[in-house]
Protein backbone atom coordinates (compact mmCIF):
# COMPACT_ATOMS: atom_id res chain seq x y z
CA UNK A 1 0.00 0.00 0.00
CA UNK A 2 0.94 3.47 -1.03
CA UNK A 3 1.57 5.49 1.51
CA UNK A 4 -0.03 9.29 1.26
CA UNK A 5 2.52 11.90 0.33
CA UNK A 6 2.18 14.15 3.31
CA UNK A 7 2.25 11.12 5.94
CA UNK A 8 5.62 9.95 4.30
CA UNK A 9 6.67 13.43 4.23
CA UNK A 10 5.98 13.39 8.10
CA UNK A 11 7.97 10.24 8.52
CA UNK A 12 10.98 11.34 6.26
CA UNK A 13 11.29 14.38 8.40
CA UNK A 14 10.78 12.40 11.85
CA UNK A 15 13.44 10.16 10.83
CA UNK A 16 16.26 12.73 10.02
CA UNK A 17 15.20 14.55 13.23
CA UNK A 18 15.26 11.40 15.31
CA UNK A 19 19.41 11.42 16.21
CA UNK A 20 19.73 14.71 17.06
CA UNK A 21 16.58 14.86 19.02
CA UNK A 22 18.49 12.13 21.17
CA UNK A 23 21.65 14.08 21.68
CA UNK A 24 19.67 17.42 22.51
CA UNK A 25 17.83 15.13 25.46
CA UNK A 26 21.24 13.69 26.54
CA UNK A 27 22.50 17.65 26.65
CA UNK A 28 19.47 19.18 28.13
CA UNK A 29 19.08 16.52 30.52
CA UNK A 30 22.45 16.51 31.84
CA UNK A 31 22.35 20.30 32.39
CA UNK A 32 19.00 19.70 34.71
CA UNK A 33 20.72 17.27 36.09
CA UNK A 34 23.86 19.12 36.94
CA UNK A 35 21.37 21.86 38.41
CA UNK A 36 19.30 19.58 41.30
CA UNK A 37 22.60 17.62 41.91
CA UNK A 38 26.08 19.81 41.62
CA UNK A 39 26.21 22.08 44.01
CA UNK A 40 29.07 23.45 42.89
CA UNK A 41 27.73 24.18 39.38
CA UNK A 42 24.82 26.34 41.21
CA UNK A 43 26.60 29.61 41.23
CA UNK A 44 27.02 29.42 37.67
CA UNK A 45 23.40 28.82 37.21
CA UNK A 46 22.61 31.91 39.56
CA UNK A 47 24.95 33.73 37.52
CA UNK A 48 23.02 32.83 34.52
CA UNK A 49 19.61 33.44 35.64
CA UNK A 50 20.45 36.72 37.19
CA UNK A 51 21.24 37.80 34.20
CA UNK A 52 17.87 37.12 33.00
CA UNK A 53 16.29 38.66 35.22
CA UNK A 54 18.10 41.98 35.06
CA UNK A 55 17.58 41.73 31.18
CA UNK A 56 14.23 40.11 30.98
CA UNK A 57 13.00 39.97 27.45
CA UNK A 58 16.16 41.86 26.06
CA UNK A 59 18.03 39.05 27.07
CA UNK A 60 15.64 36.39 25.24
CA UNK A 61 15.85 38.16 21.93
CA UNK A 62 19.82 38.80 21.81
CA UNK A 63 20.32 35.61 23.06
CA UNK A 64 18.36 33.37 20.82
CA UNK A 65 19.50 35.67 18.08
CA UNK A 66 23.11 34.60 19.10
CA UNK A 67 22.31 31.15 19.35
CA UNK A 68 20.02 30.07 16.67
CA UNK A 69 20.88 32.90 14.12
CA UNK A 70 24.52 33.97 14.71
CA UNK A 71 26.38 30.89 15.56
CA UNK A 72 25.05 28.08 13.12
CA UNK A 73 25.16 30.55 10.56
CA UNK A 74 29.14 31.27 10.94
CA UNK A 75 29.44 27.72 11.33
CA UNK A 76 28.10 27.06 7.80
CA UNK A 77 30.00 29.61 6.50
CA UNK A 78 33.29 28.24 7.91
CA UNK A 79 31.98 24.58 6.65
CA UNK A 80 30.51 25.40 3.17
CA UNK A 81 31.46 29.17 2.43
CA UNK A 82 29.11 30.78 0.28
CA UNK A 83 29.72 34.62 -1.07
CA UNK A 84 29.75 37.27 0.68
CA UNK A 85 25.93 38.53 -0.12
CA UNK A 86 24.24 35.42 0.33
CA UNK A 87 26.29 35.10 3.94
CA UNK A 88 25.39 38.42 5.18
CA UNK A 89 21.64 37.73 4.29
CA UNK A 90 21.37 34.47 5.80
CA UNK A 91 22.83 36.02 8.64
CA UNK A 92 20.67 38.55 8.85
CA UNK A 93 17.66 36.34 8.47
CA UNK A 94 18.92 34.24 11.40
CA UNK A 95 18.76 36.80 13.37
CA UNK A 96 15.80 38.54 13.02
CA UNK A 97 13.52 35.15 13.16
CA UNK A 98 15.74 33.86 16.35
CA UNK A 99 15.40 36.99 17.93
CA UNK A 100 12.06 37.08 17.26
CA UNK A 101 11.37 33.85 17.98
CA UNK A 102 13.17 35.00 21.47
CA UNK A 103 10.81 37.46 22.05
CA UNK A 104 7.63 34.65 21.52
CA UNK A 105 9.27 31.61 23.65
CA UNK A 106 10.04 34.05 26.56
CA UNK A 107 6.60 35.55 26.33
CA UNK A 108 5.10 32.07 25.77
CA UNK A 109 7.11 30.83 29.27
CA UNK A 110 6.20 34.12 31.49
CA UNK A 111 2.34 33.48 30.41
CA UNK A 112 2.16 29.70 31.43
CA UNK A 113 4.63 30.49 34.53
CA UNK A 114 0.94 32.63 35.58
CA UNK A 115 -1.23 30.84 34.16
CA UNK A 116 -0.15 27.08 36.07
CA UNK A 117 2.44 27.89 38.35
CA UNK A 118 6.42 27.52 38.42
CA UNK A 119 6.29 23.98 40.70
CA UNK A 120 8.66 21.29 39.02
CA UNK A 121 5.63 18.89 39.37
CA UNK A 122 4.46 16.23 36.74
CA UNK A 123 1.46 18.04 36.24
CA UNK A 124 2.24 21.52 35.56
CA UNK A 125 5.17 20.59 33.32
CA UNK A 126 2.95 18.40 31.69
CA UNK A 127 0.30 21.21 31.14
CA UNK A 128 3.05 24.03 29.82
CA UNK A 129 3.94 20.72 27.13
CA UNK A 130 0.56 20.28 26.24
CA UNK A 131 -0.11 24.09 25.61
CA UNK A 132 3.51 24.42 24.26
CA UNK A 133 3.09 21.70 21.88
CA UNK A 134 0.00 21.07 20.70
CA UNK A 135 -1.59 24.54 20.97
CA UNK A 136 0.72 27.19 19.99
CA UNK A 137 3.14 25.58 17.69
CA UNK A 138 0.38 23.97 15.57
CA UNK A 139 -1.56 27.27 15.69
CA UNK A 140 0.92 29.61 15.45
CA UNK A 141 5.02 28.35 15.32
CA UNK A 142 4.53 25.82 12.66
CA UNK A 143 2.45 27.48 10.28
CA UNK A 144 4.21 30.98 10.52
CA UNK A 145 7.52 29.09 10.58
CA UNK A 146 6.54 27.45 7.31
CA UNK A 147 5.71 30.66 5.33
CA UNK A 148 8.84 32.14 6.96
CA UNK A 149 10.89 29.60 5.07
CA UNK A 150 9.32 29.28 2.46
CA UNK A 151 10.05 33.49 1.63
CA UNK A 152 13.68 32.42 1.90
CA UNK A 153 13.43 29.58 -0.13
CA UNK A 154 11.95 32.14 -2.98
CA UNK A 155 15.23 34.28 -2.80
CA UNK A 156 13.22 36.56 0.13
CA UNK A 157 11.08 37.05 -2.90
CA UNK A 158 6.83 37.80 -1.51
CA UNK A 159 5.86 37.61 -5.41
CA UNK A 160 7.31 34.46 -6.16
CA UNK A 161 6.87 32.47 -2.38
CA UNK A 162 2.57 33.64 -2.96
CA UNK A 163 3.09 31.84 -5.85
CA UNK A 164 4.11 28.73 -4.52
CA UNK A 165 1.73 29.17 -1.64
CA UNK A 166 -1.64 26.84 -1.81
CA UNK A 167 -4.09 24.73 0.79
CA UNK A 168 -2.15 21.77 -0.87
CA UNK A 169 1.07 23.03 -0.13
CA UNK A 170 0.09 23.43 3.48
CA UNK A 171 -1.60 20.34 3.51
CA UNK A 172 1.85 18.11 2.94
CA UNK A 173 4.14 20.86 4.54
CA UNK A 174 2.69 21.92 8.01
CA UNK A 175 2.46 18.04 9.48
CA UNK A 176 5.41 16.63 7.98
CA UNK A 177 6.99 20.47 10.01
CA UNK A 178 4.47 19.43 12.88
CA UNK A 179 5.62 15.90 13.50
CA UNK A 180 9.53 15.88 13.40
CA UNK A 181 9.12 18.88 15.81
CA UNK A 182 7.12 16.50 18.06
CA UNK A 183 9.55 14.14 18.06
CA UNK A 184 12.65 16.66 19.20
CA UNK A 185 10.91 19.20 21.28
CA UNK A 186 8.03 17.96 23.09
CA UNK A 187 10.91 16.10 25.23
CA UNK A 188 13.29 18.66 24.96
CA UNK A 189 10.66 21.06 26.17
CA UNK A 190 9.76 18.72 28.89
CA UNK A 191 13.20 19.10 29.93
CA UNK A 192 13.52 22.82 29.72
CA UNK A 193 10.36 23.38 31.74
CA UNK A 194 11.68 21.72 34.53
CA UNK A 195 14.18 24.55 35.28
CA UNK A 196 13.14 27.58 36.83
CA UNK A 197 11.60 30.09 34.69
CA UNK A 198 14.60 32.34 35.04
CA UNK A 199 16.60 29.42 33.34
CA UNK A 200 14.08 27.56 30.70
CA UNK A 201 14.99 30.34 27.78
CA UNK A 202 18.87 29.92 28.69
CA UNK A 203 18.36 26.32 28.27
CA UNK A 204 16.02 26.54 25.13
CA UNK A 205 19.11 28.56 23.94
CA UNK A 206 21.35 25.87 23.96
CA UNK A 207 19.03 23.04 22.80
CA UNK A 208 18.20 25.33 19.64
CA UNK A 209 21.59 26.31 18.97
CA UNK A 210 22.59 22.82 18.87
CA UNK A 211 19.71 21.26 17.20
CA UNK A 212 20.53 23.61 14.24
CA UNK A 213 24.18 23.16 14.46
CA UNK A 214 24.02 19.04 14.34
CA UNK A 215 20.80 19.25 11.44
CA UNK A 216 23.51 21.39 9.60
CA UNK A 217 26.24 18.86 10.12
CA UNK A 218 24.22 15.82 9.40
CA UNK A 219 22.92 18.12 6.37
CA UNK A 220 25.92 19.21 5.49
CA UNK A 221 26.19 18.73 1.63
CA UNK A 222 22.60 20.41 0.64
CA UNK A 223 23.08 23.91 0.00
CA UNK A 224 20.91 25.77 2.74
CA UNK A 225 19.59 23.30 5.50
CA UNK A 226 16.92 24.38 7.99
CA UNK A 227 15.78 24.03 11.45
CA UNK A 228 12.27 22.70 12.29
CA UNK A 229 9.81 25.03 14.28
CA UNK A 230 10.49 25.41 18.31
CA UNK A 231 8.42 26.47 21.20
Amino acid sequence: MKIPAPLQKSLDSAKANLLPGMALWLLASLIVVTYYTVDAARPIFDVIASIKQRYGIAYSLVATSLFGGVIPAVYVQLSSPVSRRQFGRLLLFGIFLWGYRGLEVDILYGIQAMLFGTEVTFPVVAKKVVVDQFVVNPLWMGPTTILVYLWKESDFSISRASQRLSWRFFGESLPAVLFSTWIVWVPSVAIIYSLPLQLQVPLFNLVICFFVLLLTHLTRREPDPEPETAG
